[in-house]
C-alpha cells in the first residue's frame, strides 16, 4: 500500500470520528467531498489531474481540521457558534426556518449555542413572535443562503459545524475553478502559483472556515465568470444555462452582484457574438423588456428620470447608514452635507468622481497604517495588508498585460472584477466590511498579480498562456 493511501485512510478516520462526535450533516459534507474528489479524478485531463487533486485534498483537509478547532474554540469560550456576529445570524435564523419546514412544535426549541446571551434562542423567539410560525420573507438578514442552510438543517438537524465544513468545500472548489479560469489567460505555471497563493492567503482561511457567506459568494463568482468565458468562446447553450443557473443563485444571496453580471454579459454580447447571435440577444432582451413593462405596468419616462437620483440615494444612503454604527471603524467618501438624513441626494459629476476615487482608495487599502491601533483584528491582519500593498501594482500590471496579449479572455474577467470593485467602493464605509468584501475579489487580484510578477521577473512570455 502506498504512503498516500495510508495518509488518506488516517485522515478519513479522523474526519469520520468528527462526524460521530457532531452530526450526520458533517458526514454528508465529508461524503460530498469524496464524491467530488473521485469525479475530478475521472474527468480531469492528465496534465492537470495530479496538481488539482493534490491541491484539493491538502486544502480541504487542512480547512476541515481548522474549522473544527475554530468551532470548538468559539463554543468553549461561550461566543456562540462563531466569533463573527453575522455568521451567528445566518445559522440562528436558519434554525427557525428548519423548524418551520419540518413542522416541529415551534414552542419547543431544545438547542443552545452556549453563548453568554444565548443568541440562538433569542433569534428563534424573535422570528417566532414576528412571523407566527410562517416562513419569513427575503430581507437583508434572511437571504437565499439562510434558506439553504435552513433546508440542510431540516434534513440533517441543527449543526453549525456543517455550515463551516460546507464553506471549506465551497472555497476549495472555487479555487480549483479559478485555476481553470486563469489557464484561459496565463500559462500553467502562473496559474498554479496564483491558486497556491490564493489558498494560502491568511484571511481566506478565516472566511473559509467560519460561517460567513464569503465562500459561497466566491464560488458563485467564479462559476459565473467561468460560464461566461466558456459561452463566449464555445458558443454552446449549455454554458449559457450554467451562467443563468449561477446568476439565479447569486441573485438570492447578493443581488447587486447579480445585476453587475447581467450588465457585463449584455455589454460583452454585443462585442463577442456574431451578427445573428447578437440579433437574437437583442430580440430576447427586447421581448423580456416588453414583458416586464406590460406585467408590472412600468412608467418608463418616470423610471428614467429617477435612475440618477435613486442610484445615489441607495449608494449614499448605505454609506451614511454605516457611518452611524456605534463602535465601528468607518470612513467617509461622500460630501459632508449628505450626513443629514433629510438631505436631497443631488451630486454633481466632479463630486461623484472625487467620491469614487476616494472610495477606490479606501476599498483597496484599508486598514491603513494609522488604523491598526483602533482594533486588534486590524493589528493581526496588518502584515497581510503590507503584502497586499506590494502585490497591488503587480495586479494592475498583470491585468494590463493580460488585456494586451489575451484580450478576448481577459476582458471577461477584468471587466467583471473592475465593475464589482467599483460597486463595493461606492457603498462601503466600514473598514472591517470593506476588508472582508475585498477578500471576495482578492483571488482575482492575486491571479493578475502573479501574471505581473512573472512578467517582470521572468521571461516576458512566461506569464502569458501559450
Amino acid at each position: 500500500m502506498k504512503i498516500k493511501h495510508v495518509f488518506l485512510i488516517i485522515i478519513s478516520a479522523v474526519l469520520i470520528s468528527y462526524w460521530i462526535a457532531f452530526s450526520a450533516g458533517t458526514f454528508f459534507i465529508l461524503a460530498l467531498s469524496f464524491f467530488t474528489y473521485f469525479c475530478m479524478r475521472n474527468f480531469l485531463k492528465k496534465e492537470d489531474r495530479k496538481f488539482v487533486l493534490t491541491l484539493f485534498l491538502l486544502s480541504l483537509i487542512f480547512r476541515l481540521v481548522l474549522s473544527t478547532g475554530y468551532y470548538l474554540c468559539a463554543y468553549s469560550l461561550r461566543k456562540g457558534v462563531d466569533f463573527f456576529g453575522d455568521a451567528r445570524g445566518y445559522s440562528n435564523n436558519a434554525a427557525y426556518i428548519s423548524y418551520v419546514i419540518r413542522g416541529n412544535d415551534l414552542n419547543s426549541f431544545p438547542y443552545t449555542d452556549n453563548s453568554g446571551i444565548n443568541s440562538l434562542a433569542d433569534s428563534y423567539n424573535y422570528l417566532l413572535n414576528r412571523y407566527k410560525g410562517a416562513l419569513p420573507p427575503f430581507s437583508f438578514r434572511i437571504d437565499g443562503l439562510v434558506y439553504f442552510i435552513g433546508f440542510l438543517y431540516s434534513i440533517f438537524d441543527y449543526s453549525p459545524l456543517m455550515v463551516k465544513w460546507l464553506n471549506c468545500l465551497f472555497f476549495t472548489l472555487a479555487g480549483i475553478i479559478l485555476y481553470f479560469i486563469a489557464k484561459q489567460i496565463f500559462n500553467s505555471r502562473t496559474s498554479r502559483a496564483g491558486v497556491i497563493a490564493l489558498l494560502l492567503w491568511p484571511s481566506n482561511f478565516l472566511w473559509s472556515i467560519s460561517g460567513l457567506k464569503e465562500s459561497v459568494t466566491f464560488l458563485l463568482l467564479v462559476c459565473c465568470i467561468w460560464s461566461m468565458l466558456k459561452f463566449f468562446n464555445k458558443r454552446r447553450f449549455v454554458f449559457f444555462l450554467s451562467f443563468a443557473a449561477s446568476l439565479t443563485v447569486i441573485w438570492f444571496i447578493r443581488i447587486h452582484l447579480a445585476v453587475s453580471f447581467m450588465v457585463t454579459f449584455i455589454i460583452l454580447s454585443f462585442f463577442r457574438l456574431r451578427n445573428s447571435q447578437r440579433l437574437m440577444t437583442i430580440l430576447f432582451i427586447f421581448i423580456m423588456f416588453l414583458f416586464f413593462v406590460s406585467v408590472f405596468n412600468l412608467d418608463i419616462p418616470q423610471i428614467l428620470s429617477r435612475i440618477h437620483k435613486e442610484f445615489f440615494a441607495n449608494t449614499i444612503g448605505t454609506n451614511r447608514a454605516i457611518l452611524t454604527i456605534r463602535g465601528a471603524q468607518t470612513y467617509r467618501i461622500y460630501p459632508a452635507r449628505f450626513s443629514e438624513p433629510s438631505h436631497v441626494y443631488d451630486i454633481n459629476c466632479l463630486e461623484f468622481l472625487t467620491s469614487l476615487f476616494k472610495g477606490l482608495f479606501f476599498f483597496l487599502t484599508v486598514p491603513l497604517p494609522w488604523m491598526i491601533t483602533k482594533s486588534k483584528f486590524f493589528l493581526i491582519v496588518f502584515p497581510q495588508v503590507m503584502i497586499w500593498y506590494l502585490l497591488l501594482p503587480f495586479s494592475i500590471l498583470g491585468g494590463v498585460v493580460a488585456l494586451r496579449y489575451r484580450f478576448r479572455e481577459a476582458i471577461v474577467v477584468a471587466s467583471q472584477v473592475f465593475l464589482i470593485t467599483i460597486l463595493f467602493s461606492l457603498v462601503e464605509a466600514n473598514v472591517g466590511t470593506a476588508f472582508r468584501h475585498r477578500d471576495i475579489l482578492m483571488p482575482f487580484y492575486i491571479i493578475f498579480a502573479m501574471g505581473g510578477i512573472f512578467w517582470v521577473f521572468g521571461k516576458k512570455e512566461l506569464g502569458i498562456r501559450e
